[in-house]
């Protein structure tokens, strides 16, 4: 029968699988072959190739564009590498009760299927309105749509008895009351299957339905209440409260993934910022290259249509009165064509032009850049002021960090009305009815890790459990290895001389009781940048000192890049930049020079603290990418690995990419030096490397894998010892900006009451992924708010007699040790370690620090 055809020629595989190793399948790594495993990881689903599955433009109905978030569905991230065997669940930890910001779906009723057609109209239709009438005007031949995106693509609950359909439609226009006509050819595609993974899609596009039915607008990729803004007025900022959703396959089954979402929004036009930009600088060249400057990279609204865009340039050759050609060939001014087609009638008319490109994916043959009026495109996110602004940060925290108790109130008063729409719109949602989803969070057992001990000379302690800090202990406790302030500078400005005299006493007197000599400094005061960069020049040829320190008044990007690029590039020591603001306050004096000492003994090579290790010959390496969005140059990656079975000595590189690539090309080179470094620093080479990769979204594991581990594996190849260096390899990737939340359970009045987890509560089931070894970890303490988890997806793993515990304890761990804060943090050491190289590179240096500097922690 044809529905047998059907489900023999497309329908997805989607075999039960248990959280054991799956057999390996060999994965193409240009011209080599990798036997891929699941090695550590719950089974792949089914078969990993389906050239009939879900086409490219299924992804079109998926809610939003989750860009580096763990929402997308479907996605087979398996570990690759040697086949060693064992359960992902690692066993380790006290038990604790969670609840997690996830509804429980279940399929029901007897639609098992539905089926994926593609579409094609002649005459082509471009308005999605239009497609809309036409794919109505011929239900009555081909039955019920489900699901319809608007574009070429349909889903039906019977699949057709044709595998192509022609069909004859027709269109409304207004000088045709009988319409037009329209053929519809249906071609049919795949079956997708209710309990695969895929057809998370289809059900996170209804969900889309739904929150508009709720009167929630599309923003960028989610939805908010735009008529119910948080209005800060005197700094003409509106926050739009809102909701991110996903529906995803786990290891229990579908879970409707949702939390609380907020939108900045400025009152500010990009017009009003360019005038008053203007009034500002006044000579033409200065003010155009700043705006550029400033605008380009950066997002904005256009409220007629409810869309985001990123600035790519600003065209000063054109205006409102410009032309352009429509497609079908006449000629129209920029200002004539938003009048008609949006109602807006613009009242500044010299303006420039913003070439600009749409948020979010774009469909095969979509346009991909657009010409912008800048009157009505509004400002997004918070300028630098705006964050640097206690009293706004403030105002903006107490609304937006929603506690743990009222985030799960928030949650269920949505599923609440969630369930009223979908039974009160029966008809319309009636393709929904064979989902029931739950509308209480999903609670579960999770595991808390025990905490870490600190090692400061002779001296050994445990972090406090519930707060995962430390810095009251290190004030009183010598350094583990320190290295004195001896031979180090300041410079200053004279108006600032004052300041500088009470770092110093201040100083001198937290120092020593940490195990830190420090002797007076050379102190030089000066003035304008050009002073700065003489008085430096001068004093690092004459005195050659270990480290400078520079106290300046205010923090002005451009003095503080030419200091770095100074200090990182030219004539390279170690150098810290204080903004005189930081030290006005005399209560807060001791705290922040006591930072100051922690930074400045470890760009010296210091190690503030230490955590018990095994003797491990092992290397651990971050890498993380830094984009420039605003100069739309070359993005910045930044290797950082391990010299020390202890994890606290570190060498690294820094690697240069065309503007916008995520993956790196430079590896090798960076992976190579790594290794070299770790041989001078040990007369050996590792045995085992772990990898931590951060800055990697959803869809870009899979090149990771393919693109990426070769030329890890390369670099061990061009090592030459003599024989092969093939040394054990793990990779990781660590996600941040994720969907799921974790709150800790126990009883209170009237219910339960939910607040923060502990540091270490570990989740490595529930809502972990049923084809990938994978866990959630909570490394850190927040006191305002509700604590964000981080996403490890083991992608590649050869290091036998690893269990899943080890990648979980290690991973904890790292946590710990990161010297720029006495206490845990969201990642690993490594990778942050990572970030700030990435961003100080990208954002001040634009040019690789010199070599020097690369077995210092320079950059914190």
């Amino acid at each position: 029968t044809g529905r047998a055809r059907g489900r023999a020629r497309g329908r997805e595989n989607n075999t039960q699988n248990t959280r054991r190793p799956g057999e390996p399948v060999p994965v193409s790594y240009g011209n080599q072959e990798v036997d891929r495993a699941v090695g550590y990881g719950r089974n792949a689903i089914g078969s990993s190739h389906n050239p009939q599955g879900l086409t490219d433009e299924f992804p079109s109905l998926s809610l939003g564009n989750t860009r580096n978030q763990a929402e997308n569905s479907g996605i087979n991230t398996h570990v690759s590498g040697n086949d060693i065997g064992f359960n992902t669940v690692g066993g380790v930890g006290q038990q604790i009760q969670l609840a997690t910001n996830h509804f429980a779906l279940t399929m029901r009723g007897d639609q098992d299927c539905l089926y994926q057609y593609s579409l094609e109209f002649s005459p082509d239709l471009e308005h999605k309105a239009k497609r809309m009438q036409a794919i109505r005007s011929i239900e009555n031949t081909i039955g019920e749509v489900w699901l319809y995106d608007k574009g070429q693509m349909m889903f039906l609950p019977v699949q057709l008895p044709d595998e192509i359909t022609c069909c004859q439609g027709s269109i409304r226009r207004r000088d045709t009351p009988e319409g037009v006509p329209v053929q519809v050819t249906i071609t049919y595609r795949c079956d997708v299957l209710a309990n695969s993974p895929s057809f998370g899609q289809v059900l996170n596009t209804i969900m889309a339905r739904i929150q508009q039915t709720l009167g929630m607008k599309r923003i960028g990729d989610r939805y908010f209440y735009t008529e119910d803004p948080f209005v800060i007025p005197q700094h003409r900022i509106e926050i739009l409260p809102g909701f991110r959703t996903s529906i995803q396959h786990h290891d229990n089954g579908y879970l409707l993934g949702l939390d609380v979402a907020h939108k900045y929004l400025r009152s500010e036009t990009v017009v009003e910022f360019l005038h008053n930009l203007s009034q500002r600088m006044p000579n033409h060249d200065s003010y155009t290259d700043e705006a550029t400057r400033q605008l380009c990279g950066e997002i904005v609204l256009t409220r007629y249509n409810n869309k985001t865009y990123k600035i790519l340039e600003i065209d000063w050759d054109k205006n409102p009165l410009s032309t352009f050609t429509l497609r079908d060939g006449s000629e129209i001014t920029f200002v004539d064509y938003y009048t008609r087609q949006y109602d807006r009638v613009l009242e500044v008319l010299d303006q420039p032009l913003l070439l600009a490109k749409p948020k979010g994916r774009t469909r095969p043959g979509q346009v991909t850049q657009v010409y912008l009026l800048p009157e009505l495109c509004f400002m997004t996110g918070l300028s630098a002021d705006m964050r640097s602004d206690f009293n706004l940060m403030r105002s903006i925290s107490d609304y937006t960090r929603v506690a743990p108790k009222d985030r799960a109130t928030e949650l269920t008063r949505f599923m609440g009305d969630f369930v009223h729409i979908k039974n009160r719109k029966k008809e319309q949602y009636r393709h929904f009815f064979f989902v029931s989803i739950d509308q209480n969070l999903t609670h579960f057992s999770g595991r808390v890790l025990n905490p870490e001990s600190i090692i400061q000379g002779r001296q050994t302690y445990r972090v406090n459990p519930t707060e995962g800090d430390w810095s009251r202990e290190i004030r009183s406790s010598q350094m583990h290895t320190a290295m004195p302030l001896q031979n180090w500078a300041i410079v200053v400005t004279l108006r600032d001389s004052d300041a500088a005299t009470d770092f110093l006493q201040t100083m001198l007197r937290v120092g020593p009781p940490m195990g830190v000599p420090v002797n007076q400094p050379h102190v030089l005061q000066n003035d304008q940048i050009n002073s700065y960069l003489m008085a430096l020049r001068g004093l690092i040829r004459e005195e050659n000192p270990s480290m400078v320190v520079v106290i300046v008044p205010t923090n002005r990007k451009d003095r503080y890049d030419a200091i770095k690029k100074l200090c990182c590039i030219e004539m390279p020591v170690p150098s810290q930049v204080i903004v005189k603001r930081t030290l006005g306050r005399r209560n807060m004096l001791m705290s922040v020079c006591t930072k100051i000492c922690i930074q400045g003994t470890t760009k010296l090579g210091g190690e503030p603290w230490a955590t018990p290790t095994p003797a491990l010959v092992l290397m651990v390496v971050g890498i993380d990418v830094f984009h420039d969005k605003r100069s739309g140059g070359q993005s910045v990656g930044a290797m950082v690995g391990t010299m020390n079975s202890s994890f606290t000595k570190y060498e690294s590189r820094v690697m240069f990419q065309q503007p916008g690539q995520e993956l790196s090309d430079s590896l090798n080179y960076a992976m190579t030096a790594m290794l070299r470094a770790y041989h001078r620093h040990n007369g050996r080479l590792p045995v085992k490397v772990k990898v931590y990769r951060d800055g990697v979204g959803e869809g870009q594991i899979e090149a990771v894998i393919q693109h990426e581990i070769q030329q890890f594996l390369q670099a061990f190849r061009s090592i030459n010892t003599g024989t092969l260096y093939n040394p054990e390899l793990a990779v990781t990737i660590v996600q941040k900006r994720i969907l799921p939340r974790f709150y800790a359970v126990r009883p209170g009045r009237g219910g339960r009451d939910y607040s923060n987890p502990p540091p270490g509560t570990l989740v490595d089931t529930v809502v972990t992924r049923p084809h990938c070894f994978d866990f959630f970890l909570v490394s850190q303490s927040v006191r305002q708010g509700t604590v964000t988890p981080s996403h490890y997806t083991v992608i590649y793993n050869t290091i036998s007699g690893w269990q899943a515990k080890i990648f979980q304890l290690l991973s904890y761990k790292l946590t710990h040790l990161y010297f720029n804060w006495p206490g845990t943090i969201r990642v690993p050491a490594p990778c942050q370690y990572a970030h700030k190289l990435a961003y100080l590179v990208g954002e001040s240096l634009h040019r690789e620090p010199s070599i020097q500097l690369s077995d210092k922690l320079y950059f914190l």
